[in-house]
């Protein structure tokens, strides 16, 4: 891989890891049509700490609240009866990542497989472009009793997590996935994007660094430059990204999302089938 083409993967990262269109499937067409067929998957897994690092950045405030809270309640004992749910936030995101990493474990060689797949990467990209706008819709219909981060309990996050857990097929976004899950526990839109990105944060974190331990011996100089400028490139790039699906989604919703997926997931459908890329 060129340092330019690792340039390129970072921004395209940075840019779509945020918003509901699949950053995994992005790059996985992406390296097809540059017809990089080697593409080492410590940088695929890598280059998102950049995006999730800026998440990090962005919602600091949040985190740094919820590290002070969640070490209170362990000074105080863990006694989970008197602590309250601020205290108790941290631990249940933990907690709900489970799913998603148990899940990821079970299926990493299907998941090899799927990176190559860019007709796996169409069909989904269209179908779950059409079921968030669904999601989005049943979300509307009960304006009246949504909830916020404050409100949100232990089994709102698991359910949460297992939805993130879907985002290990390509295409499908783990922002979007996630988000729908908040959505459709009646949770505001905007905490369900918060939540979304705070939850993404210990999970690409965590498997960055099962990658790293499992591929450092086949690490070389090229792939370690690579990787620092498209992790940085996602890093500056990812800060952008939040603040226009924040705006987004908000003003918009899914329906602009859901359009753009359809005509993605037809323009690499007809590359597949004029043999553009296979």
């Amino acid at each position: 891989m060129e340092f330019l083409q690792a340039i390129i993967l970072g921004l395209i990262e940075g840019f779509t890891e945020f918003l509901p269109i699949s950053s995994t499937g992005h790059l996985i067409i992406a390296e097809k049509l540059f017809g990089i067929s080697n593409t080492s998957s410590f940088f695929t897994t890598f280059i998102q700490v950049g995006a999730i690092f800026a998440a990090a950045f962005f919602f600091r405030a949040r985190f740094r609240a919820i590290y002070k809270d969640s070490l209170m309640f362990i000074k105080d004992g863990m006694k989970i009866k008197t602590a309250s749910k601020n205290q108790l936030l941290g631990m249940w995101i933990i907690i709900s990542i489970i799913p998603t990493l148990v899940i990821a474990f079970i299926f990493r060689k299907q998941v090899e497989e799927w990176q190559n797949s860019a007709m796996l990467v169409a069909i989904t990209t269209i179908l779950f472009g059409v079921l968030f706008y669904y999601f989005e819709r049943l979300h509307k219909k009960k304006i009246s009793i949504h909830k916020d981060i404050n409100n949100v309990t232990l089994k709102n996050l698991i359910v949460m997590g297992f939805f993130q857990a879907v985002a290990i097929i390509p295409g499908v976004s783990r922002s979007g996935i996630t988000i729908s899950g908040g959505m459709l526990q009646n949770i505001k839109i905007k905490d369900s994007i918060e939540i979304s990105f705070i939850m993404g944060v210990p999970v690409i974190i965590i498997a960055s660094l099962y990658k790293l331990v499992t591929s450092i011996n086949g690490l070389t100089p090229s792939i370690i430059i690579s990787t620092i400028l498209g992790t940085a490139t996602a890093f500056i790039v990812g800060l952008y990204s939040i603040r226009l699906t924040l705006g987004i989604l908000q003003r918009k919703g899914f329906y602009p999302f859901m359009i753009y997926r359809i005509f993605l997931g037809l323009a690499v459908l007809l590359l597949i089938f004029t043999r553009v890329i296979q």
